[in-house]
């Protein structure tokens, strides 16, 4: 997975802030920690593209009982159990932002009992390559992208890639 934030105007100050907002968090001043997180960010600091969604589809003949799912930030895992028809599934996901991948498991407890399908989709240009245990997904984000609430330019979504 690939991708980079579309920021046009980067805070160079932005690193000044950090120790004082992790103090002020420490202190429970949730409100003087958002005014200087504020400071941090530079103009359209909202205007990141995320590079897409990995859909996965399950069909069951039941409804799902026991159900039970976590999320671990520290770990960045997450786990969904449940049952159907006396079959348990397992959903299991790990993300590493260094490696560029996020790795999905799913798991039956009989033999022949999965059933998904699988397929993406981006609002960026895109393509998939896929293998017999993987897909990989790369995209080419814009060199700008306005804010949705701002309609500054007459093409609010421009490209550098000649070719898009």
């Amino acid at each position: 997975m690939e991708w980079r934030p579309v920021n046009n105007n980067p805070n160079p100050m932005a690193p000044t802030y950090l120790p004082q907002i992790r103090k002020a968090l420490d202190d429970e001043d949730y409100k003087l920690a958002e005014q200087l997180t504020q400071k941090m960010q530079g103009l359209f600091s909202d205007a990141y593209e995320p590079l897409g969604d990995l859909m996965i589809q399950q069909t069951f003949n039941g409804n799902a009982t026991d159900y039970y799912c976590d999320l671990n930030i520290s770990t960045a895992t997450s786990h969904t159990n449940f049952s159907v028809n006396d079959v348990d599934y397992t959903r299991e996901q790990f993300v590493s932002a260094p490696d560029q991948v996020i790795i999905v498991r799913l798991t039956a407890s009989k033999k022949g009992a999965l059933n998904f399908t699988v397929s993406t989709k981006s609002p960026l240009y895109y393509n998939n390559t896929i293998s017999d245990d993987e897909i990989i997904m790369k995209g080419i984000a814009p060199s700008h992208s306005d804010p949705n609430y701002v309609q500054a330019l007459e093409i609010p979504v421009v490209y550098n890639d000649p070719n898009k």
